[in-house]
């Protein structure tokens, strides 16, 4: 059922099962929520769907009383499956390397375009961070990172 439909209804029920909640406007989902008792919301969160991290993020954030879970074992592919290895590579689906904050100093230094050949582990992990931390980060922005022209970055490392 359409979430304004049922809104409009004034359906009752014990639960309320939404599944891809991220994609739901917020202020609508809010209404949604405070009408059922219990509610059980997934998503995915990680990838480009544009949506799952401000979910997360935002949200998310609102419930304090928020029991989250993690689904561990694919439901779409094998474990380990390869394919499902090379696309998390090549798009650099990893967005928990970031998750310690550093220690000490921070030194800001600059990296051009060129970093992606010749040391490719740091624009990578600029990647990952910008992805991890900004829920809209989709693969155009790691394709202007490789070849936009006049594109030049400034990272803050950890001393």
């Amino acid at each position: 059922m359409a979430p304004d439909a049922l809104l409009a209804s004034g359906a009752r029920a014990d639960w309320l099962v939404v599944d891809e909640a991220a994609a739901i406007p917020a202020p609508l989902l809010l209404q949604l929520v405070s009408r059922f008792p219990r509610i059980l919301l997934t998503t995915t969160v990680q990838g480009y769907e544009g949506t799952g991290r401000g979910f997360l993020l935002k949200f998310c954030a609102r419930f304090p009383q928020l029991h989250r879970f993690t689904l561990r074992q694919p439901v779409r592919w094998a474990p380990e499956c390869p394919l499902e290895n090379i696309v998390s590579e090549a798009l650099i689906f990893d967005d928990e390397a970031f998750a310690q904050a550093p220690h000490g100093g921070i030194a800001i230094s600059a990296f051009y375009q060129q970093a992606w050949r010749e040391t490719p582990a740091l624009p990578r992990a600029v990647y990952q961070l910008l992805s991890g931390a900004h829920y809209r980060t989709s693969p155009l922005d790691l394709r202007r990172m490789m070849d936009a022209p006049g594109q030049h970055f400034l990272a803050g490392y950890g001393e």
